[in-house]
Order: C-alpha cells, then structure tokens, then sequence
C-alpha cells in the first residue's frame, strides 16, 4: 500500500486552493510596485512611516525602513505575509496527517494493510512535506514571472533570483517547523477540529510571541528571547535580505524539528487509535 501517493492524492486540492490564494495576493500587491517609485507615493510613505511609534516599526519588521523603490526590499516586506500564510498551511497539513484518519473511521482500513505504524507515520510526513515543498516550488515560479515583468531597468534578474532563494529557504524553515510541531498535535490530540484549531493558534500564538519579544526588548532583557518560540521570525525576509541568516534561531528550528518528530514517533507507536 503506497501511503505516501494517498496522502499527497488527498491535499491535492488544498494545495491548489492555497497556491491560487497567495499568488492572487502577491499579483496583486507586487502591481503596485511601479507607483513606489513616484515623488508622490515616496512623500506618502515617508510621513507615514515617521508618525510611527519605534516600538509599532520594531513589531511589524520597519526598524530598517524598507526603500520600497528596490523590488526586492518592496517583495520581502510583502513575502513576510505570504510567510504566514505558508505557516498556517504547514501546520494544518501536520496536523490533519494523522488524527484525520481516527476522525474519519479510515484507521481500521489502514489496520487492513500490511503496513506498520512506522511507516504509516513516515509516508505521511514525507508526503506533508512534499506538498508544502510543492506550495513553495509554484509561489517561486509565480515570483519569478513578477520579477521578470516588475524589475525596473538596470536591476539584475540573476542578483533578484538568488536573493529570492535565500528569501524563501528562510521562511522554509519556519513552516517545516510548524509542520513537524503539527505532526505532534496529530498524535495527541483526537479529533480533526481539535488538531486543526490547536494548529491555526500555535501560529497566531508564536507571531504574537514574536511580536511582543521586538516591542518590548528595550523594557525587559530576557523578553528578546521569546523570539526563539517564534519560527516565523527565524528568517524574516527582510532581516535575511539585509543581515543574513540569525544561527541561533535557524538552529533552534532544526532542533524543534528533531525534537517533534521524533516524539511524534514515539507516542504514534503507542497510542491506542480510535476505531
């Protein structure tokens, strides 16, 4: 029983559905890239900007005050959106890996198959994977088109794409993140609307966490590190765009990773399923 090609069969659509959402979104914010260059959108942004207070810029990614004339730096504040969006995705596929089949009745065929729970659980994950990695794969050929039709003249399409990649392996690690914590929630939990309302808060929950740790650093030390339970902001695209990789946070990520698939694995082997 191929496990792996079911799964994957099964969030076809979803993927198409979610794929069709974020590139409407991007089209439709990246079409107002060539007004960022007038006098009079400059002025706009610049007065409003300013009227911010330093903690609200620090929160929502503006403490480096993005020059939106620059395609990459208008499309990393976007992307950092998109990111989000990607996240929620990532979490409700690990989430639904598994609990769904308890939910639905469907264990008791899979209990039919000569396959073992170790299996099932690696077919499953693989096939999550693949289908986040797919939603990634179209949101760069849908990137790539706008970049091609967007650059302003003299912008190198080689630089723009291999910044891009660096954009998006970011952001990458923070959905694989939720993905492998979402998996865990599909062994604990037992229903799929339990698994899917714990999956869409663990993303609000940790962007909030986030947030409070940039707006309120300068009040409390210890508060900075609660960026280390945020994944979203491991690699924020505009933050990788202009300083690179943080080592730490993208470390903790893959150690979260580890950490939940391997106790996800480990509770899934003795678990007594729901028939």
């Amino acid at each position: 029983m191929n496990v792996f090609k079911l799964e994957f069969k099964a969030n076809f659509k979803g993927l198409l559905l979610w794929l069709g959402i974020l590139s409407l979104v991007l089209v439709l914010f990246m079409s107002l890239f060539p007004t960022m260059g007038s006098d009079a959108m400059k002025d706009l942004i610049q007065t409003k900007l300013d009227a911010l207070p330093n903690d609200l810029k620090e929160a929502v990614g503006l403490t480096d005050v993005p020059d939106f004339t620059k395609i990459l730096d208008y499309y990393s504040y976007i992307f950092q959106y998109i990111a989000v969006a990607g996240g929620i995705f990532a979490a409700l596929l690990g989430a639904q890996a598994l609990v769904k089949e308890e939910s639905d009745g469907t264990i008791e065929y899979l209990y039919a198959q000569p396959v073992t729970r170790t299996r099932i659980i690696t077919e499953k994950l693989l096939a999550a994977a693949a289908i986040y990695l797919s939603l990634n794969i179209g949101i760069s050929i849908v990137s790539g088109i706008l970049f091609v039709v967007l650059k302003p003249q003299g912008t190198e399409l080689v630089t723009v794409m291999a910044d891009f990649k660096q954009l998006l392996a970011g952001t990458m690690v923070g959905g694989f993140v939720f993905l492998c914590l979402g998996l865990l929630i599909s062994v604990v939990l037992k229903s799929s609307r339990q698994a899917t309302g714990a999956a869409v808060g663990l993303v609000f929950i940790t962007y909030i966490l986030g947030i409070f740790s940039k707006s309120f650093a300068e009040y409390a030390g210890w508060v900075k590190n609660l960026v280390y339970l945020s994944p979203l902001d491991y690699a924020m695209p505009f933050e990788v765009l202009h300083h690179g990789f943080y080592t730490g946070r993208m470390l903790t990520g893959f150690i979260i990773m580890a950490a939940s698939v391997t106790l996800a694995f480990c509770l899934y082997r003795r678990k007594d399923l729901k028939t």
